[in-house]
């Protein structure tokens, strides 16, 4: 994934493996000045603690590098940068994570609900909604 921001076309763009794959205008005015709080990536500088333990507005998934570039991304660019990543990698392609969970994990987990709808690991949003039980 790459993000850029063009100040000179006022445009956000989004690539996925080199291809562009969403834009978003933004105002014409300049943008407001960098805060003097540091930047963190992945979570937000003044994060909710829920239940005294739980931080919200946290990243939840994998993030394997971050790189920060003067100017603005380009379709070219992105595309050649994204070629040269998966030409370094063995095989000369993204490698296949082991996805198998240990479900016993969360055995004794007090935080984890015992009567609710849950996925086998980690998080899902909103389980209430998508249910459907003979016809209701």
């Amino acid at each position: 994934m790459a993000a850029t921001y063009d100040p000179a076309a006022h445009q956000l763009r989004l690539y996925r493996d080199g291809l562009l794959i969403g834009t978003a205008a933004t105002p014409d005015q300049a943008p407001v000045p960098a805060s003097s709080e540091p930047v963190l990536i992945g979570r937000h500088n003044r994060p909710t603690l829920l239940n005294g333990e739980f931080h919200a507005n946290m990243y939840m998934g994998l993030m394997d590098s971050l790189v920060i570039r003067p100017g603005a991304l380009d379709e070219a660019t992105a595309r050649k940068g994204h070629a040269a990543k998966i030409a370094a990698l063995p095989g000369h392609r993204v490698p296949r994570p082991d996805l198998t969970h240990d479900r016993a994990r969360f055995d004794g987990d007090r935080h984890r609900p015992q009567f609710h709808m849950l996925p086998p690991w980690h998080w899902m949003n909103e389980p209430h909604s998508p249910v459907h039980f003979k016809g209701k």
